[in-house]
């Protein structure tokens, strides 16, 4: 829905990506946004049930749709490596609310401080607020987080470093 503030979540639909939390955070909020939870799994006809909204799976070209209509990107995993849809998320600019868990710290940076602690509600609770009500997300953190992806994460730099790898290692191999 246009008129409507989206706390969007994308992802496996079970409790280690922390989705219960997140429903009962939207639900103890007095001026919720609406939630979108993008996947399907075991969990899926519980978050339903909460009247949230569950897309189920979605191609993945089309996961970008869902992040550009969100005004909050949600992923409260308890655990993760390095989360390819938080680097998409930043990529477009969109503000994340991401547990600190796996490599996400080091993605953050200097902004890791905007990252929550898992399994917890009152945390996710409290996130939401002070991006919507206190705009902790300013220009200047998604400029930065959007260069740290584009510097790092980049699949055309990527690629043309691993080759040139590849090119070096077999040289000094021969």
């Amino acid at each position: 829905p246009l008129d409507q503030r989206l706390a969007v979540f994308v992802g496996r639909l079970v409790r280690e990506k922390g989705i219960f939390e997140l429903s009962e955070a939207i639900e103890s909020l007095k001026e919720p946004p609406t939630a979108v939870f993008v996947g399907d799994g075991p969990a899926k006809s519980m978050i339903m049930q909460k009247g949230h909204i569950v897309t189920g799976q979605v191609p993945n070209h089309k996961v970008r749709d869902y992040l550009l209509a969100a005004d909050l990107f949600v992923l409260p995993s308890y655990s993760e490596g390095m989360p390819t849809v938080v680097i998409e998320a930043l990529a477009l600019r969109v503000p994340v609310i991401c547990t600190d868990v796996g490599g996400v710290a080091s993605l953050f940076g200097k902004h890791q401080h905007l990252l929550i602690k898992p399994k917890s509600a009152q945390a996710l609770a409290e996130a939401i607020t002070l991006y919507e009500h206190e705009q902790i997300w300013k220009p200047e953190v998604a400029d930065d987080l959007y260069e740290t992806v584009q510097a790092q994460f980049d699949a055309g730099k990527n690629a043309k470093a691993l080759h040139h790898q590849y090119l070096t290692v077999m040289k000094t191999s021969v």
